[in-house]
């Protein structure tokens, strides 16, 4: 295959050539000729030249061969005119095309990043997560805050945070009194957040602060929601299992193509968290965390999942119990199905 260099320098030297033998006066009958063979050649480039040439040989039946000649050349290079005409014309498309993108992402891309950390009796893990998070946020190219809610812990994590906050001047911290649970520690941080878009993420360190970056770059890309996908959970046995067991009933009950509708690790625009909160608190679930992506996806917001790591808890104590949990996501999930098939109100867009 010829370089670019010298296909362009070779296609340039042709349509110039093209140029000075237009210079010279023709009949109409060789014009058209001329306009037939750069046709053919066009179509025939990928052919051998010599069934170009006998081609119209026997289609002319043009007694003249220095016609015959001058009629190919002609024909040669206003083909190789149109081809450079129309490689500026895709090279310049393509321009276009990267500078409109470019315009679009950054219209699109956050402006400001609102990172929830809902924690309750994490004083293993509040403080070294929350210091490494705020040296992966301070080098985003956006402006960034970092919320700690206290979920009425019942050990040092609300002094901890406290400490964090003093600490970090992009850090804040929220107390309940008492514990509320993962949703209301969520919703909390949600709405005292003032970024446009809203990392949830928990406090258990199974997550590496680092791939929020991945998390952010679909909404350049017109995103409403991002969720991480741990491909590689890191888990005991019966964890897993029952993870998979919840998502393929999601999958199959709500047409759903995520794979990971219980990940810790959320991104969402902050109206549209708001939104979702709306109408999932009119539910009145145990564990409506758990239905954040359902909703979105049946109000029609665009959803990507993305891989993240995973790593196994090393420190802290998990608070899902294996019997109870599956009982309440099962009459979570009933629950759901049927508000979304008989409750309109549910699926409605803000405007």
């Amino acid at each position: 295959m010829i370089a670019q260099p010298l296909l362009t320098l070779c296609v340039s030297m042709i349509a110039l050539g093209a140029l000075v033998v237009l210079l010279i006066p023709r009949s109409i009958k060789t014009w058209l000729w001329c306009l037939l063979w750069g046709a053919a050649l066009l179509i025939l480039l990928n052919k051998p030249l010599a069934m170009y040439i006998i081609s119209a040989l026997l289609i002319t039946g043009i007694r003249e061969a220095r016609l015959v000649v001058e009629t190919l050349l002609i024909g040669a290079a206003l083909a190789a005119l149109c081809l450079y005409v129309s490689h500026l014309a895709a090279q310049l498309r393509k321009v276009t095309e990267t500078i409109l993108v470019s315009i679009t992402s950054r219209e699109l891309a956050p402006r400001k990043v609102s990172l929830v950390m809902p924690a309750f009796n994490e004083e293993e893990n509040i403080e070294s997560l929350t210091d490494r998070i705020v040296k992966v946020v301070r080098r985003l190219d956006v402006e960034s805050e970092v919320i700690l809610v206290d979920d009425g812990s019942t050990d040092r994590t609300g002094q901890i945070c406290d400490r964090l906050a003093e600490r970090h001047g992009i850090v804040r911290c929220i107390h309940h009194p008492v514990n509320m649970g993962k949703t209301k520690a969520f919703e909390t941080g949600v709405l005292n957040a003032t970024g446009d878009v809203v990392v949830l993420m928990e406090t258990d360190w199974q997550y590496a602060p680092t791939d929020l970056v991945n998390l952010l770059t679909p909404f350049s890309e017109g995103y409403d929601v991002v969720n991480g996908w741990r491909i590689r959970r890191r888990d005991r046995l019966h964890r897993i299992l029952m993870s998979k067991a919840y998502n393929f009933m999601l999958r199959r009950l709500f047409a759903s193509n995520l794979q990971d509708h219980n990940s810790g690790y959320k991104v969402f625009k902050r109206e549209i968290a708001l939104s979702i909160y709306d109408r999932i608190n009119k539910l009145k679930l145990y564990g409506p965390h758990r239905f954040f992506l359902v909703i979105a996806e049946s109000m029609g917001y665009r959803v990507a999942e993305i891989p993240v790591r995973h790593f196994p808890r090393t420190r802290g104590t998990s608070y899902i119990s294996p019997i109870k949990t599956p009982l309440k996501v099962l009459h979570d999930m009933i629950k759901v199905r049927y508000a979304l098939s008989y409750r309109s109100d549910l699926l409605s867009r803000p405007d």
